[in-house]
């Protein structure tokens, strides 16, 4: 009977051991997903931060444009 055991000890620590590799393997797989999607992620907010950086300084230029209308147009008045 005690030999039985053992068997069926080591059965199912065998078993055990199948089903936390493939649970290990199905994590890797998570987790080399996720690196990629925050690698993604991380591109697209360097993309981000660089049409932000264009934005601000045109938006600065196309300020600065109109501050030097409105002083043109206020010398012409003069």
């Amino acid at each position: 009977m005690l030999k039985k055991d053992l068997e069926n000890e080591k059965a199912a620590r065998k078993q055990d051991k199948k089903i936390f590799e493939a649970d290990l393997t199905d994590l890797e797989s998570e987790l080399s997903d996720n690196t990629q999607l925050i690698e993604g992620l991380t591109v697209k907010i360097t993309d981000l931060e660089s049409d932000n950086k264009t934005l601000k300084n045109q938006f600065d230029t196309s300020e600065k444009r109109v501050t030097k209308l409105k002083d043109d147009l206020k010398s012409e008045k003069e």
